[in-house]
């Protein structure tokens, strides 16, 4: 789970390549309403295997705010409704994937989340070389980014 910082430094959440275990998981996050306002950036994320995607379970509903509103949490830059049953929340700017073999990965099977030519997360990303320019094995990044931990190598 993703979960608010006690204070209003901005969370980024950048390439990364979240796969769950096809198990009935939930990727879930939510914002605890406290003072002050913390800016999430959740962006270029590949999630992908898990049961629901979203927010928190809340008297068996999701709830991203826990009930609350969420003015002191925006994602992207928009603030979410946070009285609306949230199950299935999908953020614009990421890959989310029911189906893992939809995503273009080498090998999953053998845990090589690089991507394959075709993969629908190269060069959808957006630009982020403001936080960071390179992937997790410390490639260059190219303008568009790619989706996920990984930069596209043909």
């Amino acid at each position: 789970s993703l979960n608010r910082m006690d204070n209003d430094t901005a969370l980024h959440i950048l390439n990364n390549t979240f796969i769950g275990d096809n198990t009935g998981g939930v990727f879930y996050f939510f914002c605890n309403v406290m003072n002050g306002i913390q800016n999430y950036s959740i962006r270029n994320n590949i999630i992908t295997e898990y049961a629901s995607i979203g927010s928190l379970v809340f008297a068996d509903q999701y709830s991203y705010f826990n009930g609350s509103n969420g003015t002191n949490c925006p994602i992207n830059g928009s603030v979410l409704p946070g009285t609306e049953v949230q199950e299935n929340l999908k953020l614009s700017g990421n890959i989310f994937a029911d189906n893992i073999s939809d995503v273009g990965f080498v090998n999953e099977a053998s845990d090589d989340y690089h991507l394959i030519s075709g993969s629908p997360a190269i060069d959808t990303g957006d630009d982020v070389s403001n936080v960071f320019t390179d992937d997790a094995e410390g490639n260059a990044r190219s303008i568009p980014y790619d989706m996920g931990a990984y930069e596209y190598a043909p």
